[in-house]
């Protein structure tokens, strides 16, 4: 979960898988946004806290946990466990005390994989992309990617950024120049300026190793 230190909504995460809600929290938090992770699970909690990550223990969908919560300066919900019900459960909760337009959730498995458009009943915005489900985002990481904060300017754009990485980077946040944060969704279709720094998932690019020439033999 996450809340920026300046004068802008934050955001925060339910339930998660916790490597993938880890490296995703200490991303924003070392762009200078605050954070909190809930989740039930003791084990995950206690990773998150041995890492200096702010957390609290127990079921995001309780109301008596919603009214323990100290949410000064949050102003925004994502939802991402494993669980697309739970998922769509917390958003529908939650939607009640951030807004709508405020609470995320992950894309429904069975809903990528049959290409269904979301029905007036969800409560949540999609994040990150239409296929990017919890599966998704979990191979990804097994399969060695990581978070990567870049700063976009004059000499590299966000074209020359998604070629580094063959054009395999998610973009998953995106910070303005004037420092707001802004969430990407499954239907955004902008492109991040110069100026603008990017949080995105890379996948691990081998680099070219340079070419070295030979000593000149000794007479």
């Amino acid at each position: 979960s996450v809340s920026p230190s300046a004068p802008q909504p934050a955001t925060r995460r339910a339930t998660v898988k916790p490597r993938r809600c880890r490296a995703i929290a200490h991303a924003l938090k070392d762009a200078g946004f605050s954070v909190l992770l809930v989740d039930r699970n003791r084990w995950n909690i206690q990773a998150a806290r041995m890492e200096g990550l702010p957390t609290r223990e127990g079921n995001i969908l309780s109301e008596d946990l919603l009214t323990q919560l100290d949410l000064g300066g949050i102003g925004r919900f994502l939802a991402m466990t494993p669980n697309d019900e739970v998922n769509s459960l917390a958003a529908l909760h939650l939607s009640g005390v951030f807004g709508r337009a405020n609470v995320y959730q992950l894309y429904p498995r069975q809903r990528s994989e049959r290409d269904e458009p979301a029905p007036q009943t969800v409560r949540a915005r999609f994040l990150f992309g239409k296929d990017i489900t919890s599966p998704v985002l979990d191979r990804r990481f097994e399969q060695g990617a990581i978070i990567k904060t870049t700063k976009l300017t004059e000499e590299f754009s966000y074209a020359d950024f998604q070629d580094e990485y063959q054009q395999s980077a998610l973009p998953l946040f995106v910070v303005t120049e004037t420092g707001k944060l802004l969430i990407r969704t499954a239907d955004d279709k902008t492109v991040p300026k110069r100026g603008q720094t990017v949080i995105a998932l890379v996948d691990p690019v081998e680099q070219p190793q340079q070419e070295r020439t030979p000593a000149p033999a000794e007479a």
